[in-house]
């Protein structure tokens, strides 16, 4: 059961995942899109041209997670995908901040705290 005010999501890894019910979830991410930054050996787990099917047919709004940079920002858009999740593009880059302030540039990320 859900209690308001609390935001529910999964991370999901196949593409036949994203059409089951998972319950009430408000997103669900799907992860790797691209080669992780942070996990190394972690590689992309998809096709670019199966997505946009897929993420028509899902059951929730789909965060793409996984090798996520400012640079790929728009190709995931145009894919699809209802927003984005960065890990390693933040903490692994050289200015981390810099890296951060792009990537808030872009349309399709949001910074959300969870405190």
């Amino acid at each position: 059961m859900r209690q308001d005010g609390l935001t529910s999501s999964t991370a999901l890894h196949t593409l036949h995942d994203l059409q089951q019910d998972c319950g009430e979830l408000d997103y669900v991410f799907l992860s790797p899109i691209y080669n992780s930054i942070s996990k190394k050996g972690y590689s992309a787990a998809f096709r670019i041209e199966d997505l946009p099917p897929a993420l028509a047919r899902a059951r929730y709004p789909v965060i793409a997670l996984g090798g996520v940079t400012a640079a790929r920002v728009r190709e995931l858009r145009d894919l699809g995908f209802a927003g984005a999740a960065v890990i390693g593009s933040v903490w692994e880059a050289a200015d981390p901040l810099a890296a951060f302030q792009e990537l808030q540039k872009t349309s399709i990320v949001k910074c959300r705290s969870f405190s």
